[in-house]
């Protein structure tokens, strides 16, 4: 797709070029027109610069584009990624009722997702430092969503216990507000 949008624009090129020739040619029949055919040294090195300039300059701004679209793409799918993975977590709450106790491999993956969640957010808020872009990001994703969240979903999850059902409801609607945020940074990264 790109080498036939370059094709197309190389092609469009040379024939603006011969359109101005031919211009050129008939405005110079035209009787009582006369132009001065003599060209000094700085007068070609300009008109030579400015095509270049002409050429050269449509494939360093899409370059430059591209390269801007890329990076944003990396951020969605990181976004994406941290979704994900709270969407994991909030089906592992839903799953437990407060007539089953917590098994080990349950608290692992709890435990797990929260350390993975934590290292994607926090990861994501490094690059996005760097390129200077959502500025709030980890104020308002760490620091205000998941942080709360981990603790409220935490605080009380023990091997072997119970949890009752207010715990399990307050777990979804912190994990809930934690999606919403990554939403918003998402369609925030996307605009």
């Amino acid at each position: 797709m790109a080498s036939s949008k370059n094709t197309r624009e190389i092609v469009t090129s040379i024939v603006l070029i011969l359109i101005g020739v031919g211009v050129g040619s008939i405005i110079n029949d035209i009787p009582g027109i006369t132009f001065n055919t003599e060209i000094d040294l700085a007068t070609c090195i300009a008109i030579l610069g400015l095509v270049a300039t002409i050429f050269i300059m449509p494939f360093v701004v899409e370059r430059k584009l591209n390269q801007q679209d890329n990076i944003n793409k990396v951020v969605l799918i990181d976004i994406d990624s941290i979704y994900s993975d709270v969407l994991k977590l909030k089906q592992i709450y839903v799953e437990l009722t407060p007539r089953t106790s917590i098994s080990q491999k349950k608290y692992v993956e709890i435990i797990a997702l929260f350390k993975t969640i934590s290292s994607g957010i926090l990861a994501l808020n490094t690059e996005l430092e760097k390129r200077q872009k959502l500025e709030n990001f980890k104020n308002d994703v760490y620091d205000n969503s998941y942080t709360p969240t981990k603790e409220s979903c935490t605080e009380t999850l023990v091997i072997k216990k119970k949890l009752d059902e207010k715990t399990i409801l307050d777990a979804n609607e912190s994990l809930n507000g934690l999606c919403s945020s990554l939403r918003t940074y998402r369609y925030e990264a996307y605009s």
